[in-house]
């Protein structure tokens, strides 16, 4: 699942990757940042009915880009991955800006 997944994030014309960049082959701004998070499995009685995986897709970059921004949400919604968007948050010693969409997948 996570392979696939950074495969179609790639469809999006970014730079993307798993946790981090290792030094030296950090690309140029913008780009995306995979890192899996707790999953929200649906369980009931001591039975698991439904699991999932939990994503977060950090966007990275030097100026906002409303347009990417929105190219990233409608790649979401065509792909029918729910998501949830937070702020924008400075990262001041980076100089750049962090964007997080959180996405579920259910297996």
């Amino acid at each position: 699942m996570l392979a696939e997944l950074i495969a179609m994030l790639k469809l999006l014309g970014l730079p993307v990757t798993y946790n981090h960049w290792n030094p030296g082959q950090v690309p140029q701004l913008p780009y995306l940042v995979v890192t899996e998070i707790a999953p929200a499995d649906l369980i009931a009685d001591g039975v698991r009915y439904y699991k999932t995986k939990n994503f977060n897709i950090e966007y990275y970059f030097e100026n906002k880009d409303p347009d990417l921004e929105t190219k990233i949400e409608s790649f979401f919604e065509h792909e029918d991955i729910g998501y949830l968007p937070f702020e924008d948050i400075w990262i001041a010693e980076e100089k750049f800006y962090e964007k997080i969409y959180e996405i579920n997948l259910g297996e």
